[in-house]
Formats: C-alpha cells, structure tokens, sequence
C-alpha cells in the first residue's frame, strides 16, 4: 500500500465547544439517543457510532479529520443498525438525516460510508431500498458488512468487525500488547481446556455445556456460564449445573475506578486462553431465518485462542464453520485433530463427535500436542496481524479523490 499524501476528511454533524463529540459520537438520530447520556459504562459507547471507521483508518495508517464544511472532498459514515431483523428496518430512515443539502454535497465531492456491524445479509438491499427515498447518486455510496453481499446494486465489501477492531486495539494501547504478548509468551498450561460459554441462551452452547458436565470436563478446565434466561435452555443444562449459575472462570470484578476501554476488557481472556493446552471455541449464534450470515458470528475466544497460539475446536449451531474461518486466511488443526465433526449436518451428532476428540486428546501428550502445532501457530498469528479483511475497502478508498 503506497504513502498517502493528505487527509481524509470526515463529515461531522454534532459538534460541541467548536468540537466533534469524542469517540465519533456523531450519528445518534439513527438510535434514538443522546451522545451526552452515553456514558464510558453504557454499553452502547463506542458502538453506534463513527468510531469503528476510525479504527479502519488507523489500522492502515491513513490520517482523518473531522469536518462541518462541504466544501473539500469527504466521507460520511453512518452505522446502519437494524431494529429488528424479521422485518428489518433503521429506527430512523436515511431520508429523514440524508438531507437535500448532505444529497447534493455527497454527489458533489463525497462520499456516503453505510455500515452494518452485525452481519446482516441483505445488507446492500435494505440500503438499495432506503435510499429510493433520496436524490443521492448510488454511485457515490459504499456498504461495508459483516456479511458478504450478493446484491451488486450498491458497491460492498466485507469487513471482518471483530478482527480489526480487537486489532485496533494493539494499535491504540501498544504498551498493553506488548505487555499481554511477553506475559502469554511462556506461559505453561496447567489445564486441559478452555470453554467459555458465557451465556447460553442458545442450543449450541446449551448441549457444550451439558456434554462438558457429563464428561466430567469442567473441573480439567477454564469453565463459565455465566448467564442463562431461557428455560427452553435450562431443561437442556443439567439441572446441578443450572444451580451454580453464575460459573466464572476467574473471579469477578468491577472496578470502575479504572480507565474504561471497551475493547480491549475483551482481552481479559487472553490469560485464560494461554493456560489450558486446547481452547473450546462457541461461535456467536447463527439464525439464518433471522437474515444473519454465518462469517458474522466469530467469536471473540477465536482471536485469543490466535494470540496465545493455542488450538481451537470451533462448536457452532450449524456446520462447516472451520471453512469460514479458512476463507479469512487462518489455518486449522487436522494435523491433531479430526475435523470431520464439522460437516456433520445434525448438531447433537456433531456434539458427538466433538467430545470423542476432545477425550482422545485429553488422554494424548498434550505438551507434545502443542510442539506439533507451532508452525499453524505463527502462520495464524502472522495473519491476524497482518491481514486486514479490510484492505480491499481501503483501496477502494484510496483509488477515490477524497484527499485534501
């Protein structure tokens, strides 16, 4: 990627004190919300915003500004957030913040940036209809998803949402990384796994953490569940499991006398991930009646189990998800395990299948194990350092003339 000369500029419409709102804060009519009620604990901060564009920009070194003036070129970045998706639809419509004004400057000299973070497959086409209502050249607009589009009206690209910004997060706090890296570095694992299940409130991580109590797994192992609603989920559970909710892996705590940084408190599992010899990894839940696709839902233990070069057994609630995880450039583990659990259709045989390696492997030399994965183990960590899946939005950006 060639040096670029310049600035992007970003157009900004909530200013405050002759400032932008920190955080790019900027767009809260699509919400409902007020930026100024958004506390650093509200867990919305730092999500409906512009902020994860600036994590894009940072990631590829490209200086930005904010802007109240259409008079050089510019890019205006909304996080399109669907309120439902049976019947998908923004809380407010584009028409109502696209003003004549904003329509006319973006045909002009800019550029409209449409976001979707939660992998929603009709993105572009939601978008496409939206935007009927306005005066707005489609040309001039760009749709980055968690999901890879098919509907080619609109120009798209997919962009992997945790990657970067678990990766901006390097980047923002660089002597935290380096601390986080030389404390895993050496690490000796003194468990078999780590499975966090979290919450499990869905079929996937209800059976894991059921077959993991039968087998007897979850003392040999980093182990939580921490939440659990639905009682479709607690007949799943068994019931001596069920009663000890919530199950952290470490104690809990709060303190919020901290700095509070959003991103990288998901780092917190890194620790986990290094002292067990294989991380159980449970995607996040795939609906498909529900419009999500399926490379939305990786989970953030994927990327810790990356960083602290541990081998991964993916659960999810459908199969072939280890090609997903491929198609992004990171290898997997035949080479100790046998993946064929992953093509299997039903999921309580999938579940099966799963635990038969995850026994044969708990009986194995997991030392020897981990010798034997070295190689996958810089290669992943080489890709998720150095391989953006949003490279290809970024040239894109600069093959434009949106610099001054």
């Amino acid at each position: 990627m060639g040096a670029v000369l310049g600035l992007l500029n970003i157009y900004c419409t909530h200013w405050k004190d002759g400032h932008p709102l920190p955080n790019g804060l900027v767009e809260d009519e699509l919400f409902g919300l007020s930026d100024e009620k958004l506390d650093p604990y509200n867990k919305s901060n730092g999500r409906y915003t512009n902020q994860f564009f600036e994590m894009i920009l940072e990631n590829h070194h490209i200086s930005y500004k904010y802007t109240d003036s259409f008079n050089f070129p510019f890019i205006y970045f909304l996080e399109t957030c669907l309120t439902s998706t049976n019947k998908p639809k923004l809380n407010t419509s584009l028409h109502r913040i696209l003003t004549h004004e904003i329509c006319d400057a973006i045909n002009e000299r800019g550029l409209l940036v449409l976001y979707d973070s939660e992998g929603y497959k009709s993105h572009t086409t939601l978008m496409h209809n939206e935007l009927r209502f306005s005066n707005i050249d489609i040309s001039r607009v760009v749709c980055i998803s968690a999901a890879r589009q098919t509907d080619s009206r609109l120009t798209s690209f997919f962009i992997s949402h945790l990657g970067e910004e678990l990766y901006n997060s390097f980047l923002r706090n660089k002597s935290k990384t380096i601390k986080a890296l030389r404390a895993v570095k050496d690490v000796k694992p003194y468990k078999t796994f780590t499975c966090l299940v979290g919450r499990g409130d869905s079929s996937h991580k209800a059976l894991l953490a059921k077959r993991m109590f039968e087998n007897n797994f979850i003392a040999s192992s980093h182990f939580s569940l921490t939440l659990l609603y639905k009682q479709a989920y607690k007949k799943i559970i068994p019931k001596q499991l069920v009663n000890q909710i919530p199950i952290y892996a470490e104690p809990y705590t709060d303190d919020r006398n901290i700095v509070y940084d959003l991103v990288w408190a998901q780092y917190s599992h890194l620790k986990l991930a290094s002292e067990s010899y294989i991380n159980i990894v449970p995607t996040s839940t795939y609906r498909e009646e529900k419009g999500f696709a399926p490379e939305g839902r990786l989970s953030n233990d994927f990327y810790m189990s990356v960083i602290a070069k541990r081998p991964f057994v993916v659960v999810s609630n459908f199969p072939n998800y280890l090609e997903i995880i491929k198609s992004l450039g990171y290898k997997t583990f035949d080479s100790i395990l046998d993946e064929s659990y992953d093509s299997e259709p039903d999921l309580q045989h999938r579940m099966k299948m799963i635990m038969n390696e995850l026994t044969r492997l708990s009986k194995s030399n997991l030392v020897s194990t981990l010798e034997q994965c070295d190689d996958i183990f810089t290669h992943n960590l080489n890709v998720f350092m150095t391989k953006r899946t949003s490279q290809p939005f970024v040239d894109y950006l600069q093959s434009l003339s949106l610099y001054t």
